[in-house]
C-alpha cells in the first residue's frame, strides 16, 4: 500500500487551514457614497387634525444643502434627498451579511401660517446611522404645530 507523499498532506493541510480560516475568521468590505432617500412628513395642529392649508418642509443635511417642499392637507413628500451612504458586507459562517447605513445629519423644519416654526435634528427622528437595507428608504415623520406666529 502506498503512502501519501509529504507534499500532498502540506498541500491538503495549508488547503484546510484557509477553508477553516475563511469560514470562522469573519471578513468584509465597506463603501462609501451617497444615496437617496424618501421623506414623508405628516403635519397636524394641537388637536391631532392635518394642518389645512399650505406649509413648507425643509430638510438640510450636515454639508447645509437643502430640500424644500410645499405641502398641503397635511402631507408633504421629499423624494430623492442624498444622505452620505456607507455599504457594508460581513462574511460569516451563515449567509453574508449587509448593511447600507445612511448617515442623517442636519435638520427637518416645517413652517406654515399661524403655526409656530418646528425644528428637530433628523438623528432624534430618526437613528443617526440608519440602516436601509433593514428599514427600507422610505422614512415616515409625524409633525404637531403650536399655534402661534409663523412664516
Amino acid at each position: 500500500m502506498m503512502r501519501p507523499s509529504k507534499t500532498f498532506l502540506v498541500s491538503v493541510s495549508v488547503a484546510l487551514l484557509l477553508l477553516v480560516g475563511y469560514l470562522v475568521i469573519p471578513g468584509g468590505a465597506s463603501t462609501t457614497g451617497y444615496g437617496d432617500l424618501c421623506f414623508h412628513i405628516r403635519v397636524l395642529d394641537q388637536h391631532g387634525q392635518p394642518v389645512s392649508g399650505p406649509f413648507t418642509v425643509t430638510i438640510e443635511n450636515v454639508e447645509r444643502r437643502a430640500v424644500q417642499a410645499t405641502g398641503n392637507d397635511g402631507l408633504a413628500h421629499i423624494s430623492h434627498w442624498f444622505a452620505k451612504r456607507t455599504d457594508t458586507w460581513r462574511r460569516s459562517l451563515g449567509p453574508t451579511k449587509t448593511t447600507e447605513i445612511y448617515h442623517l445629519g442636519g435638520k427637518l423644519q416645517v413652517s406654515a401660517p399661524n403655526y409656530q416654526s418646528w425644528e428637530r435634528p433628523l438623528s432624534m427622528l430618526f437613528e443617526g446611522n440608519y440602516d436601509a437595507r433593514k428599514f427600507g428608504t422610505n422614512l415616515t415623520c409625524t409633525v404637531s404645530l403650536t399655534p402661534g406666529q409663523g412664516m
